[in-house]
């Protein structure tokens, strides 16, 4: 695991920005009128759906490194963001709810956020991972994937059955950690940047097309809810096949690109802050309240995809705010759990109980 550390590269960290942004984006369009139910929303969401493919795309590039160090930062700012609002909340509306106290230490299976449990998933599975990577041949890494393939599109986004039905999962984002791994070890990558957005603009122009026919169809009288699920299966789900290699070239064209900034850097760092910020059930409320009212005020659609677009801005250029307060908070925490070589003692421990089991 040791040697798939590397340097960050600020076109990747700009990649986490710009996917954070789309997130923000799909959920604001998601609690709008616009979702599932309008063709304008079908069409913007199939643009939209890479984001979080990507982000897996890019833990598989670079490896996950999974220490204790990497574990309870992860842990400490997941409940620090869950607990600290839940508070600002209870003391706002004078209601207390120990329950829900003792479920903010419990982020990666009581937050009720999806992509927090299937990534500290991933994240525990990661040396496994890595070491089917690092030590089968580029063949073997191919039949892996084909096999991968098969479960995620055939059984899961075509038969919507299976460990991987619609992508919401640790299943597909072990899948999507395996591909990035093969990528950084065989994939060079020369093509155009030009090829690469075509790609990302033609795959994602077919997911629209499959579900503004579902929407077509539904019109004509087939019935909403069945539309709806089936928009959702073969359209706007993280294991459709075209979502995939669309947020596959999306990756690609930006690892095209080679700069350093510091700025990009810095903001960067505070990509997962950002969601765990504005998808806490507290917040999104609100978010939902204020897109769902601006809807019949804002006549034009257009004009209100627009306002959804700025909102999105100010919404992570706020969260990255309020995340750089909160490193002032936790980061002499994590210091000092640091200093504990936590790593340490359990390859001890891990010796030990090897020489035990014979």
């Amino acid at each position: 695991m040791n040697k798939i550390s590397k340097p960050r590269q600020s076109n990747f960290e700009l990649l986490r920005l710009v996917c954070m942004f789309l997130i923000v984006l799909l959920h604001l369009v998601a609690s709008s009128p616009m979702h599932g139910t309008n063709a304008s929303g079908i069409f913007i969401s199939s643009f939209l759906f890479i984001a979080v493919n990507c982000f897996i795309l890019i833990s598989g590039f670079f490896g996950i490194r999974a220490t204790f160090k990497g574990f309870f930062k992860l842990y400490l700012t997941c409940v620090f963001y869950s607990l600290v609002i839940l508070i600002i909340f209870s003391v706002y509306n004078n209601e207390y709810d120990i329950k829900s106290i003792i479920y903010s230490f419990f982020p990666f299976s009581r937050s009720g956020m999806w992509f927090v449990t299937s990534y500290i998933i991933l994240f525990l599975l990661s040396p496994m991972l890595n070491k089917v990577a690092d030590n089968c041949t580029k063949k073997e890494f191919m039949m892996t994937l084909v096999a991968w393939s098969i479960v995620t599109f055939y059984f899961g986004y075509f038969w919507n059955e299976g460990i991987n039905v619609s992508g919401y999962n640790a299943v597909n984002f072990i899948f999507l950690y395996l591909i990035g791994r093969f990528i950084a070890l065989y994939i060079a990558g020369n093509k155009s940047r030009a090829f690469y957005m075509g790609m990302y603009i033609i795959f994602s122009l077919i997911t629209a097309g499959i579900g503004l026919a579902i929407y077509h169809f539904m019109a004509l009288g087939i019935h909403f809810d069945t539309g709806i699920r089936w928009v959702r299966q073969f359209s706007l789900s993280y294991n459709n096949p075209f979502i995939i290699v669309a947020a596959i070239s999306f990756f690609l064209f930006f690892r095209k690109f080679r700069f350093s900034s510091k700025t990009v850097n810095w903001a960067a760092s505070s990509c997962l802050p950002i969601y765990l910020i504005h998808e806490n059930s507290y917040i999104s409320q609100y978010i939902h309240q204020l897109t769902g009212r601006l809807a019949p005020v804002i006549e034009s659609e257009w004009l209100y995809v627009i306002f959804l677009f700025f909102l999105a801005v100010f919404i992570v250029i706020a969260c990255i705010l309020i995340d750089k307060v909160r490193m002032l908070i936790t980061d002499p925490i994590e210091r000092l759990i640091a200093k504990m070589n936590l790593d340490t003692y359990f390859s001890k421990i891990t010796d030990k109980l090897t020489a035990y089991i014979k």
